[in-house]
């Protein structure tokens, strides 16, 4: 190991661990982190060292200031060396994706989806790894392109076998590093005396006497660059240093480098501030002189084709020093030396003095391009310095560039938009204020869901593309973002006729799909737009609405589409689009797998919550928050549905602060705790009727859980007593009579009601009603409460046998689907029946069905798919079935269920 890592034993032994985790089959990030000079890439080379010879692939990076504007650049560093062979192992989207990015032929000229770029490096880094460890290093994270960061945060997260990822970032002072990873974090501390004493005799063969060792590191503060430097000048010194004599010291480290870099000839001086002001430096920038002297320096090396300053800081202190016109020079030279035209046009842009129309034009190009390979935040800063070089006499160009710059941060989630868009609104008329419009739009309604529809109505004045309003309108229109109104389905109206003018079958399908969903149409409506949109060109919209008015109606066709929509978006390499996730996370606790709906919404929330989407903040954590009541994690389901409905209600998104407090009283419902679940109903159904005065449309306030929301209302009421209150909220749920599930809950809510002014065999009647309707539809936590109910109205009227029947299939049900709180509730109607079981061996009717299945020769895993139950799950009812029918194996159990007969029902 190199003489740079003295006094590092400790962080070394981290990284090593780390090593042999990922090599076993593990995976891990690690990030190294300190100030400037602290030794941070000699840590990070030893590592890689130490990773070579356990036989990983080391893919690494080294970004610099320069490259921060340049999208991917770090990605390429990384993924070239192996491209030629993960290229053949990708899907064909990301395989075009990475490609395009990358500026590899094969690419096209359509922007890329961001995440599509990241699930290729994924797959990509997934692929090496069957062969061997991998690991991925990256020094100076600090410097990595918003592009290139974003893409290796989504890798952050989704490591997999033999898989690691090591970075270093530089920290000033006591600043917290940018780069956030979930991992192990070194942060490296100033070296010992002694420790730097070893480090500066190993570099430069110096021993230097105790007294001077004691001042340079008092002086260094045990920095190991600075403390060098230090030491190289008391080497140069023609005498020893004196007891009195002051120490070669310059104000700071940056000062000490400048001394060194004035050492070397101003020829080669001036020839490295090419290599400074360059994003991918090569050999040939400099002359074979300049290249000799700079490396005999040992200011630069050379990695294969590029050239590294040995430091960052060589490369800034020959910027700072440099006037502004050796700058500007610098940067003429470099446009017409590199081949890339995003780069050149950047240094066009920092050599000219003024506004130029010819670089804003080409500035505008290379934006354009950027934003082609997926790049806006690239985009958005080449476009915005078109817009400030840009001649005032070409008034109109500047301000079609600010809403263009304005766009790409958009589309990135960028800061800036919103200034931007308000500076340059004033002076904008027709088209030009229609779009910037809808971008402000856009933009605020992520956070403020009250601010959108009136700039939306605004654009509408001043729009002339007929695309551009068909979108606008259908961004009016959408059910599932706007709620239904007669104004909304004016907008789908007028949304058809454009979208059959413009012919796009895509956009077609979405405006018949929305306006379907709008007027309460036949399914059939919402089928055939789906069909159309399905064979056009991947758009999503019609087959959203399809499977939300599914879901609607309780109708397991919504979660199965939206599952295809998910497969295809996998089978495809992309990632889905994000209203598909978060519908398959609702429907899916609905449909009895709470835990698939929390991963859902986990993964939901890795986008929303990086792209400061609070709209979709709010809605992860909601849904999240439902499917942790439905597992019996109810501290976590608090503290997320609390969350959830302190952003709503700051960001007016009135449907979302509604449900959230469904699933506050949702969660005190199972809990038991109905004086609080009641609270939070009555201010959810306060809000609910101030949003939607007494009506109920077909799609009423288009939110899928507020169906759930009255029915857990009426039985908090019912249960206090609270009848009146009940009424209204029944009255709603029979608007619909043609809707199964709505039908479903309003007799199940009316057997609430019965059972709470003593009427038992109504109630009974009416729960009898809500479980026979609810047995077809997949909502399996709403079948097994109205069981639940059911078995508890016959208890009380003392209907044992019809009783013990109800309540064990309810406990099934809940057993089935991960409901414990539930389940216990099932178990204590049970206990309190009484008498003897009516089933052999007092065997309840899932440990029954267990059985059998064990018996019939199928192993645990077996017997949890067909029952859809979790194997522990299966463990825990054979152990009861044992104790109680006394057997000790298989063997005993399945001789005993065939001399006995005991037998599912």
């Amino acid at each position: 190991m190199g003489s740079d890592l003295v006094g590092r034993d400790e962080e070394l032994a981290a990284i090593t661990h780390l090593l042999l985790r990922v090599a076993a089959g593990g995976s891990g990030c690690c990030l190294i982190e300190g100030a400037v000079g602290i030794g941070k890439t000699a840590l990070w080379n030893a590592a890689l060292e130490l990773a070579g010879q356990r036989g990983f692939l080391v893919l690494k990076a080294h970004p610099v200031e320069a490259e921060t504007a340049y999208s991917f650049a770090a990605v390429a560093d990384l993924l070239r060396p192996v491209l030629d062979e993960v290229l053949k192992g990708l899907p064909a989207p990301q395989k075009v994706a990475l490609e395009t990015a990358l500026l590899i032929d094969g690419g096209n000229d359509r922007a890329p989806d961001p995440h599509a770029v990241s699930m290729a490096a994924l797959t990509a880094l997934e692929l090496l790894a069957k062969k061997r460890p991998v690991v991925v290093a990256v020094d100076d994270a600090q410097w990595l392109d918003s592009p290139s960061r974003m893409t290796l945060q989504f890798v952050a997260r989704r490591l997999t076998a033999r898989m690691a990822l090591l970075m270093t970032e530089r920290t000033e002072g006591h600043g917290e590093p940018t780069t956030q990873l979930e991992g192990e974090r070194l942060t490296l501390r100033p070296l010992s005396a002694g420790a730097l004493q070893q480090f500066i005799h190993e570099r430069i063969g110096v021993a230097l006497p105790r007294p001077t060792l004691l001042r340079l590191h008092e002086a260094s503060g045990g920095y190991p660059l600075y403390a060098l430097e230090i030491a190289r000048a008391l080497r140069a010194r023609s005498s020893d240093l004196g007891a009195t004599d002051p120490l070669p010291v310059p104000g700071n480290l940056r000062q000490l480098v400048a001394r060194r870099l004035a050492a070397i000839s101003p020829e080669t001086r001036s020839e490295l501030l090419g290599v400074a002001s360059s994003a991918r430096p090569a050999p040939a920038l400099l002359s074979p002189e300049a290249l000799q002297e700079a490396i005999a320096a040992e200011v630069i090396g050379v990695e294969g084709a590029r050239v590294r300053f040995t430091h960052p800081l060589f490369a800034s202190v020959l910027w700072v020093e440099a006037s502004p016109a050796e700058r500007r020079a610098v940067h003429r030279k470099l446009a017409d030396l590199v081949g890339d035209e995003e780069e050149a046009a950047r240094h066009l842009a920092l050599a000219a003095t003024g506004p130029d129309e010819i670089i804003a034009a080409r500035l505008e190009r290379a934006a354009a391009r950027a934003r082609g390979r997926g790049a806006p935040t690239a985009a958005a800063e080449l476009m915005e310095r078109a817009r400030e070089l840009t001649p005032e006499a070409h008034r109109v160009d500047r301000l079609r560039r600010a809403v263009d710059a304005a766009e790409f941060l958009v589309a990135a989630r960028s800061p800036g938009a919103e200034q931007l868009l308000e500076a340059v609104l004033p002076a904008t008329t027709g088209n030009l204020r229609a779009r910037a419009l809808q971008l402000l739009a856009v933009g605020r309604g992520l956070n403020d869901n009250r601010a959108a529809p009136p700039l939306l109505e605004e654009a509408l004045e001043h729009v002339e593309d007929p695309m551009l309003e068909l979108r606008i309108r259908l961004q009016l229109s959408d059910p599932i973002l706007r709620g239904t109104s007669d104004r909304s389905i004016v907008h789908a109206e007028r949304a058809v006729e454009l979208a059959e003018r413009g012919g796009d079958a895509g956009l077609m399908a979405a405006a018949a799909g929305t306006r379907a969903a709008l007027q309460g149409k036949p399914i059939e409506d919402l089928e055939r737009a789906a069909r159309i949109e399905e064979l056009s060109r991947g758009g999503v919209q019609a087959r959203l609405l399809l499977a939300w008015l599914h879901l609607a109606r309780g109708s397991d066709a919504g979660r199965v589409l939206l599952n295809s929509l998910l497969d295809e978006s996998l089978a495809a390499g992309l990632r889905a689009h994000n209203t598909v996730i978060s519908m398959l996370a609702y429907a899916e606790a609905r449909a009895g797998n709470p835990r698939r709906a929390k991963l859902l919404a986990n993964e939901f929330l890795l986008y929303s919550v990086p792209e400061q989407n609070k709209t979709g903040e709010s809605g992860g954590l909601g849904i999240r928050a439902y499917a942790e009541a439905c597992l019996g994690e109810l501290s976590d389901a608090r503290r997320d549905a609390d969350a959830s409905m302190r952003i709503a209600d700051a960001a007016g998104f009135a449907g979302r602060s509604i449900q959230t407090r469904g699933v506050l009283g949702f969660v005190d419902l199972s809990a038991g705790d109905i004086d609080h679940a009641a609270e939070h109903f009555r201010a959810a159904v306060a809000r609910l009727v101030a949003a939607d005065p007494g009506a109920w449309p077909p799609l009423a306030h288009t939110r899928l859980a507020i169906p759930t929301l009255l029915a857990d209302a009426v039985e908090a009421f019912a249960d206090l007593g609270h009848l009146e209150e009940t009424r209204p909220l029944i009255n709603w749920l029979e608007r619909d009579p043609t809707n199964p599930w709505h039908s479903a809950l309003a007799a199940h809510c009316r057997g609430l009601t019965a059972a709470a002014r003593g009427e038992q065999e109504r109630a009974q009647a009416d729960f009898h009603e809500a479980a026979e309707r609810l047995e077809p539809l997949s909502l399996p936590l709403d079948h097994g409460r109205a069981l639940l109910a059911l078995g508890a109205a016959q208890r009380r009227a003392r209907r044992k046998s019809d009783a013990r029947r109800s309540l064990e299939r309810a406990l099934e049900v809940f057993e089935g689907i991960e409901a414990p709180l539930w389940a216990a509730t099932a178990q204590r109607e049970l206990a309190m029946i009484g008498g003897r079981p009516g089933s052999e061996a007092g065997l309840t009717a899932s440990e029954r069905r267990v059985a059998d299945l064990v018996a019939s020769g199928r192993t645990n895993k077996e017997v949890a798919a067909a029952l859809f139950i979790s194997a522990k799950t299966v463990e825990g009812h054979l152990a009861n079935v044992y104790t109680k029918l006394g057997v000790r194996s298989r063997s005993e159990l399945a001789r005993k269920i065939a001399s006995e007969g005991v037998r599912t029902p």
